[in-house]
């Protein structure tokens, strides 16, 4: 039997492993148009 603590615990490993990944790559996107901007910029 799973107690309540193993259940939140896997729920929320669910939810970074769902979510982190898309933050991760949203921070990617916005860091390399940044970088993008920033030699546009200096160009």
């Amino acid at each position: 039997m799973y107690s309540m603590k193993g259940m939140k615990l896997q729920s929320a490993m669910e939810y970074l492993m769902t979510y982190g990944w898309a933050i991760l790559i949203i921070a990617i996107v916005m860091v390399a148009l940044f970088s993008l901007g920033s030699w546009a910029v200096a160009l």
